[in-house]
């Protein structure tokens, strides 16, 4: 056992012995949801240190939170923006795979939720791609 470890628990005295228990079942029965579950987990822990590092700073009680985002809006101003930026450049192979990657991604995200994967090659639009298909899911918008 490491000294960390050791020291745990007096400095969180609340904490169960054994932490394997807190974590879901789903999560340690497939590898990439458990992969999956920890990077949010860290991300969550990391936007709210962020977020409580700032409160602190500008001397506030709490830190400063904006209120829901509107899904449905913002994914008609992404759809709007992507058909804008893609205007005017013609059919290329290279469009044609974006394009089918897009539409893919968005077939899925109508179906049952689950963590994917997206292998396409670089360029091939996976981050817009698969941005539009979280808003949308988001949103709740309709195929």
């Amino acid at each position: 056992m490491t000294s960390a470890e050791r020291e745990l628990s007096g400095l969180l005295p609340d904490l169960p012995g054994r932490l394997d228990q807190m974590v879901p079942a789903a999560w340690r029965a497939d590898p990439l949801v458990g992969e999956m579950a920890l990077r949010l987990c860290y991300s969550a822990l990391v936007d709210a240190d962020s977020l409580d590092t700032s409160a602190h700073f500008q001397r506030l009680a709490q830190p400063r939170i904006r209120p829901d985002a509107d899904f449905g809006h913002l994914f008609k101003v992404f759809e709007q923006r992507r058909r804008d930026e893609f205007v005017g450049r013609g059919g290329t192979p290279i469009g044609s795979l974006r394009e089918q990657v897009y539409a893919d991604c968005l077939a899925a995200a109508e179906g049952e939720r689950g963590v994917f994967r997206l292998a396409a090659p670089t360029g091939a639009g996976k981050t817009l791609a698969s941005t539009a298909a979280a808003v949308r899911d988001l949103a709740g918008e309709p195929g």
